[in-house]
This record gives structure tokens, C-alpha cells and sequence, in this order.
């Protein structure tokens, strides 16, 4: 009899799974159960990384975000962008970090929407927003405008930067319809903070320079002083004018970062009258911050060291021709630091190159550590501190703060350096005995919101411990975007740390103009 014809079908599945072909062995598995098994397997997995994820000890969240790197999928990916708003910065850094990794067809997207750049939670949406620049593909323009909004200038800025730094790697895709730059372009008005459109004028510079020029035109002597530095560098990069006669000028100008930026940018943009106005500049700037930024232009432009000798730099200047230029050299990262491993006897002989300093202090766990010869750490760096608080001149200007989780500073407000206030200063930190974990980035924002300061010095084991960051690469990133256009220089004083924080650190001071020193004790 035959066999209906709806059978049929069922019949022949039946023979295929399982009559076995022609001297080949019979299959020992069920149909599919490799797949289903696999599935099985990563569904667990996927449920132990959300559970670590919700895990009270950071490190296992971290090591969670970690094992989702390596699994590379959409659902991974969403996991780390979750983890962006962890509050602990050893997380959340991991997962900034690695956004980049997650290299498949839809991951931009995932980063671009609500779980990263358009989240409303502002750590989540800035950390994305960093991360961008680093994204190892071409990342759409329209899209990192559209988020652009004066009302969130840090967001505002870390996009600007994220343009500017995909456009140099040559990773920005700019589709030409309609007007693409017109947000950025609006960014650099009167209406926008002077930090963003400062960025916005150094991200144009970089990707649009027709757009830039037009943008340079547009920029009244009453900008801030962030952004008449960055229309020096942008002028500078267009050969805009006068390029020498440019210089002069904003060696001359009346706020001291400008004047800093353009002594930075003079050291390989000089010619014979610009080498005259940075002397001039080195005999009559009442700055050290200034002057130290004077004296590295001359010595980069012209391979001599007078440090800041006037006189020997005049007569140096009667041995160079009047159509001598310098020749093309380091641009952004001109400020070089002392070798990792250089000591200071004493932190009251320090040269501080400045007037105007933050000395923020880690009180974390390891400063009241018990030391090999005995005593704590905080006993021995007592007199320290208070030799450099006598060490000010009077009539500088010092912040004084103590860090832990938080900020403990002594004072709200940086103030003149009198002896009845370096007195309760030295006071107030002998008798400090906060602790916790460090948050090194928390007190380094907390002075570059200071907008008196110029330099800061860290006195720490180099180990953050505490805060929204720890990566300390992340952390260099994050100062130099902050600084780069009012300059303020960090010291790191390292207290007993290992030489492979040294190696971390000392890249990170080198771009901001500062040492790497270690106190000796």
C-alpha cells in the first residue's frame, strides 16, 4: 500500500538521521544537539556575567566586564555598556576602555544609541563619548554632531575631541549632504562656554580646514582665554596672517596661559623677531609658569641652554641671521619631564616653577602604613609638607587638600600665602587623619576648576585606589584635554612606588610639563 503523500516527507527525514551513509560511522548525537548544548552553555554564561555584573566586590565586576570582552557579542557588549555607569572607576574604566573592542556589524550603533552616547546618565553618555575617538573604524560625523549641546560643555567637549581625533587617524565619515559642519561650526559662537569652543575650533582645524578659516574669522578680541589660544594654534596650522606678527602679539597678552600656549608654540614656530619678543617676554614676565614655558621655546628653537639667563640669550641672539627660522621639531608634547627616578632631598626644595599651586596629598590606606624603620608615613611626611608651605613666597597663591574618597581641603578657595595662613595650613595638616580609598582624579579636578592655579604637585604612592578613574593612562587622556589649551603643569611626588607605576606615570607628566620625582626619605 502506498503511503499518504502527506507521510512521505517524514519517511525520507526518518531514512536521512538515521540510516547511516556508505562506510561512514553512525552519528552518536541527537539532531541539533551540538547547537542546542552551545546555546545552553552561553545562555549560562550570559546569566553568570549579568550576576557578576550586580556583584558587590569591584573586582569581580571587573572581571566580568573582562570575560564580556572575550565572548565579543551584541549581548556582551550591552553588559559593558551597562558597566560604563559603575561608580567605581576601576570598572568603569575597563569598560571605557574596551568598547573598542566589540569590532561587528551593528556594535557603533549599540555605542552611538541609548545604552552609551544618547544615555541619560551623563557618566555613561561622557565615557562613550571619549571612547569614540578611539574606535577602530569610521564613525559618522552626523552623529557625533547631533548629540553636540552647549548645556552639556563637557559632553560637548569629549565629542569635540573624539572629532578631531578620528579626523587625524583618518577614521571620520563625513557624508557631504547638506551642510555636515554646521553644528560644529555653531559651536565656536559667543553663546558656547570658551573651554568648547576652544575644542570645537581645534576640531574643525583638524578635519575642515576651509570651515576653521571661516570659523578663525569670527573670533573677537573678547573670546576667552581658551579660545584665543586655540585661534593661536589654528591660525599658526592655516599660516593665517602674519604668523610672526601673530606671536608677538599673544606673547603680550594680559592673561598668563595665553602667553604660556604662545611661548609653547613659538618653540617651533620662531624666527629671528619672534626669538626677540620671547627675550623680551623673559626679562619682563612676572609668571614663573611663563617664564619656565619661555625658556623651554628658546632652548627647543634654538638648541642652546641659557636657561634664564637674559643677558646670555641677547647675546646669543647677535650670532643669529635675520632670516633664521626653526626648524620643524615636537609640537604637543614639547614639555618633557625629569628621568622616572629622579629624587628631591625635600619637598621644601623643590623649584616649584610657579606661584600659583595645588599640593594635593593622597591619605589613603598605605599613608598610615607602619614603615621598615618604624613609624607611619604620615609621620614622616609632616615636616615634608610644612617645608613646602614655608618654602612660598609670600605673595603666591596655594591650595591645600588632603584626598581621600573626597576631597578634604583646607580652605575652599586657593589663598595668598601669608605667614598667618601658611601657619593654619601647616597646622591643619598635622592634624589631618582622614582615611579611605585615594581618588586621585576627584582632587585633580577639584584644582583644575581653580582657574588661579598653574601647576599642581601630587604627593602619592601612584596608586589611585578610589573615584571615576583609576586607568592612569585614561587619566593622562582626560588632563590633557582638559589643559591643552590653558596650560597647568603636574608634579608627581612618588612615595615608595613600585618602578612599573613609575613607567605608567611618567609619560603622563611628561605631556603636562611636569616631573616625575621621588621624595627621599
Amino acid at each position: 500500500m502506498t503511503a499518504p503523500r502527506r507521510l512521505v516527507p517524514l519517511l525520507v527525514l526518518q531514512v536521512l538521521l538515521c540510516v547511516p551513509l556508505q562506510g561512514a560511522e553512525a552519528p552518536r548525537f541527537s539532531p541539533g544537539g551540538d547547537l542546542v548544548e552551545a546555546a545552553t552553555l552561553a545562555d549560562a554564561e550570559l546569566r553568570e556575567l549579568r550576576r557578576d555584573l550586580r556583584d558587590r566586590a569591584p573586582a569581580r565586576r571587573r572581571s566580568a566586564v573582562r570575560r564580556s570582552i572575550e565572548r565579543g557579542d551584541g549581548a556582551a557588549l550591552d553588559l559593558v555598556l551597562g558597566a560604563l555607569a559603575d561608580p567605581d572607576g576601576m570598572v568603569a574604566d575597563e569598560a571605557q576602555l574596551a568598547l573598542g573592542s566589540f569590532d561587528f556589524d551593528g556594535a557603533l550603533e549599540r555605542v552611538l544609541g541609548r545604552a552609551g552616547l544618547r544615555s541619560k546618565d551623563p557618566w555613561t553618555a561622557l565615557r562613550a563619548a571619549e571612547a569614540l575617538g578611539r574606535w577602530p573604524s569610521a564613525v559618522p560625523l552626523r552623529s557625533l554632531a547631533a548629540a553636540l549641546d552647549r548645556r552639556r560643555p563637557e559632553l560637548a567637549r569629549a565629542l569635540l575631541w573624539s572629532i578631531e581625533r578620528l579626523a587625524a587617524a583618518g577614521r571620520l565619515r563625513v557624508d557631504e549632504r547638506g551642510d555636515p559642519w554646521r553644528r560644529v561650526a555653531s559651536s565656536t559662537g559667543r553663546r558656547s562656554p570658551d573651554p568648547v569652543r576652544a575644542a570645537a575650533l581645534s576640531a574643525l582645524a583638524a578635519a575642515a580646514p576651509a570651515r576653521a578659516r571661516a570659523a578663525l574669522e569670527g573670533i573677537g578680541r573678547g573670546a576667552g582665554p581658551e579660545t584665543r589660544a586655540a585661534a593661536l594654534g589654528l591660525a599658526l596650522s592655516l599660516d593665517h596672517g602674519d604668523a610672526s606678527r601673530t606671536l608677538v602679539m599673544a606673547l603680550g597678552d594680559e592673561v598668563p596661559s595665553v602667553r604660556a600656549v604662545a611661548a609653547r608654540l613659538a618653540g617651533t614656530h620662531a624666527d629671528r623677531e619672534v626669538l626677540e619678543a620671547l627675550v623680551d617676554r623673559l626679562e619682563l614676565e612676572p609668571r614663573p609658569c611663563v617664564r619656565d614655558a619661555v625658556v623651554r621655546a628658546l632652548g627647543r628653537a634654538t638648541g642652546l641652554k641659557h636657561g634664564g639667563h637674559v643677558r646670555s640669550w641677547r647675546g646669543a641672539l647677535g650670532g643669529i641671521q635675520e632670516s633664521w627660522r626653526a626648524s620643524a621639531g615636537t609640537r604637543a608634547a614639547d614639555l618633557a619631564a625629569l628621568p622616572a627616578g629622579q629624587s628631591v632631598a625635600a619637598l621644601g626644595r623643590m623649584d616649584l616653577r610657579s606661584d600659583r599651586v595645588a599640593i594635593l596629598v593622597d591619605f589613603s590606606g598605605s599613608l598610615w602604613n607602619e614603615r621598615p624603620g618604624g613609624g607611619r608615613r604620615k609621620d614622616a611626611l609632616d615636616p615634608q609638607v610644612e617645608s613646602l608651605l614655608a618654602s612660598l613666597p609670600r605673595d603666591a597663591v596655594f591650595f591645600l587638600v588632603p584626598y581621600t574618597a573626597d576631597n578634604h581641603p583646607f580652605e575652599e578657595e586657593p589663598l595668598e600665602a601669608a605667614p598667618r595662613a601658611v601657619e593654619r595650613a601647616r597646622r591643619f595638616f598635622r592634624q589631618a587623619t582622614m582615611r579611605g580609598k585615594g581618588d586621585v582624579w576627584g582632587a585633580l579636578e577639584l584644582a583644575l576648576d581653580q582657574p588661579a592655579l598653574d601647576r599642581v604637585v601630587v604627593v602619592t604612592d601612584g596608586a589611585p585606589t578610589g573615584g571615576r578613574h583609576w586607568d592612569i593612562g585614561l587619566i593622562g587622556e582626560r588632563l590633557w584635554e582638559r589643559t591643552r589649551f590653558r596650560p597647568v603643569a603636574v608634579d608627581l611626588v612618588l612615595l615608595d612606588a613600585p618602578r612599573r607605576l613609575q613607567r605608567r606615570w611618567a609619560p603622563v607628566v611628561a605631556r603636562l610639563g611636569g616631573r616625575l620625582l621621588a621624595l627621599d626619605r
